[in-house]
């Protein structure tokens, strides 16, 4: 069985376990070109739910959508969901039935999928037929395939664009999504790599091309929407003001980033672009049911409400998140978290409350939250509306690494010092704090009950009728999740909060802290960092010197740090992030993390 190039070391056979596939699945992949098929399994690891699609008209149950789809079902299966009819059409008859199976695994009735062939020039379906068009591919998926690189649908042709107005009702729209052969990464790449064959990039469609043929085929209204794409998916969705840096933004790449993708740049030098068009009617405002709404609401000023519009939006797995504004006015901002799956939905529900709570705590802790949290809804869609908090987060090296890091134990001494307890672990303490967790796991991964049992025991014979400081646990703290000022480097605000406990266990929030770190400067994997970091030890000055610090504000004894570190795991594998134990190397981690962990707390307890 061959190995792909995106997930070097596993197979398809171990891709289809993963993913629950069968034997004529990967009969069909293994029948398609090689680059064809790896990014098939690429887009299964990363599909991201196509939350892009906010700025496009809304479609009613009743709407029929046309769809070419690129990504292997995952278009169609987006649109879908929503509830309208969607037809399906590829030049690849081995990929018309890979998408067949693959809605059908998904149990999505409401699609029709039909191969078009490589030769036909025109579409087969009656002139005003569908209410929507739908061409994504951003990543130039089709021209993996060199055939089906030759059909006149499979780029953004003339023939594609007359098609497409013909067979759309009147008012109807169409969005074009492809990869620019003009993007600045792209261009990049070109200079420093001259070898580069540039025939691939020959055969996409600048934007100002496309522009024009749409325009020749009757299109009247449209609008551009430069894109960034990361994981083979659209990312990030530029603003019309342009690029503006909320992450990493000390980084020079950042810095140019801003200056490439600027109001004028983005246009032309963004990696990939969304054309968005209608037929025979003025295009609505992106995100204009929002604003609307919002305005409705007195979150939004009604008299500023005309010039609003969104200033980053953000499509990311399973949400989308929309910075809403006035001309980059702060204190106007508001972000719009649009849950796409029922999962996310739960968390943004349950972080409102802890919010709440956390900010009746102190002012100090108040002044780092968000001043606005409420629950919004358009029909039958739940949106959240935050006040903004301005700054910046962190995800990669940077050079004021130490600096961000020291201000984040800082913070977080301090908000341990407010919210600490000392009690004695009872029955009752056992079972919330170190039995809630063994119970998690053990739902999470019946596979570990065995394994689980011993550590419950070990822990029975170690901490009963010792002393604990309790405290709020945050339970994802690390950089990411922090907004540092980008002048003075504090922190403005602390954000995802879903995984929050108040009465907790300390520590953790620590470990999550220099655990992530190494993870985004060393490029380690989770189980990796947390053996070098938590269970070795194996420190920087720096590290020491930080851990050092809360020791001595929220000391304990060396064999309850050993619990600590042990309990940080069943957290993490059972709160924070699950894995899949079909996935082998998910499983080996998992049982050889707890077969670890059960060690070091057998030796305790002797």
């Amino acid at each position: 069985m061959r190995s792909l190039n995106s997930r070097p070391g596993q197979t398809l056979g171990e891709l289809a376990n993963y993913y629950g596939w069968d034997d004529e699945l990967i009969r069909l992949l293994d029948t398609l070109p090689r680059a064809v098929a790896d990014k098939y399994v690429e887009q299964a690891w990363s599909y991201d739910k196509d939350s892009w699609r906010h700025i496009l008209p809304a479609l009613s149950a009743s709407d029929s959508v046309l769809c070419l789809d690129a990504r292997f079902g995952n278009t169609a299966a987006a649109f879908a969901e929503t509830g309208v009819s969607v037809t399906v059409i590829h030049p690849c008859p081995v990929t018309v039935h890979i998408i067949q199976h693959r809605l059908a695994s998904m149990n999505i009735q409401n699609v029709e999928v039909i191969h078009v062939p490589l030769e036909t020039a025109r579409f087969p379906f009656p002139d005003n037929s569908f209410h929507a068009f739908i061409h994504h591919d951003v990543v130039a998926t089709l021209h993996a395939d060199e055939a089906i690189a030759a059909s006149p649908f499979a780029s953004l042709t003339s023939t594609l664009f007359s098609e497409t107005y013909r067979v759309l009702k009147p008012g109807g729209f169409a969005h074009f999504g492809a990869k620019n052969p003009y993007g600045y990464a792209r261009l990049l790449r070109r200079v420093l790599n001259s070898s580069g064959s540039p025939s691939k990039g020959s055969r996409l469609t600048p934007m100002h091309r496309a522009k024009n043929l749409i325009r020749q085929a009757g299109f009247l209204h449209l609008r551009a929407h430069p894109y960034l794409v990361e994981n083979d998916n659209v990312h990030e969705i530029i603003a019309p003001s342009g690029y503006r840096s909320t992450k990493n933004s000390l980084a020079t790449s950042e810095r140019l980033k801003q200056i490439v993708l600027g109001k004028t740049g983005a246009r032309f030098l963004a990696p990939a672009y969304g054309l968005v068009c209608s037929k025979n009617q003025n295009l609505p405002l992106p995100l204009e049911s929002f604003i609307d709404d919002l305005c409705a609401r007195n979150i939004l000023s009604k008299t500023a409400g005309k010039s609003f519009g969104f200033q980053r939006y953000l499509s990311l797995p399973g949400k989308a998140i929309i910075t809403l504004g006035n001309n980059g006015d702060d204190k106007q901002n508001v972000i719009i978290v649009i849950p796409k799956v029922a999962r996310v939905l739960d968390w943004r529900r349950k972080e409102i409350v802890i919010v709440n709570e956390v900010r009746a705590v102190s002012p100090f802790l108040a002044s780092r939250l968000p001043r606005l949290y409420t629950e919004c809804s358009i029909g039958d869609m739940t949106y959240f509306a935050i006040s903004e908090i301005p700054g910046m987060t962190i995800d990669r090296r940077v050079r004021e690494l130490e600096r961000l890091t020291c201000n984040a134990v800082d913070f977080l001494i301090r908000f341990n010092q407010i919210t600490t307890r000392e009690i004695s672990i009872d029955e009752a303490v056992f079972d919330g704090l170190f039995g809630s967790l063994i119970r998690q796991v053990i739902a999470t991964y019946p596979d570990t009950r065995q394994i689980m049992e011993k550590i419950e025991a070990h822990l029975r014979r170690v901490v009963p009728g010792r002393n604990i400081a309790t405290v709020w646990l945050h339970g994802d703290y690390k950089l990411e999740n922090l907004i540092f000022d980008k002048k003075t480097l504090e922190i403005n605000g602390i954000i995802d909060w879903e995984h929050s406990r108040r009465d907790n266990l300390p520590w953790l929030d620590l470990m999550y802290l220099l655990v992530y770190n190494r993870i985004m400067t060393q490029e380690h994997d989770f189980f990796a960092a947390y053996r070098e970091v938590i269970l070795d030890e194996n420190l920087t000055n720096h590290e020491n010197t930080v851990m050092a610090s809360y020791a001595s504000t929220i000391p304990v004894t060396p064999d309850m740090k050993t619990v600590l570190s042990c309990l940080f795991l069943l957290h993490h594998i059972g709160f924070r992030y699950i894995y899949v134990m079909r996935r082998e190397l998910d499983r080996h981690n998992i049982f050889n993390a707890l077969d670890n962990v059960e060690k070091r707390l057998a030796r305790l307890s002797i």
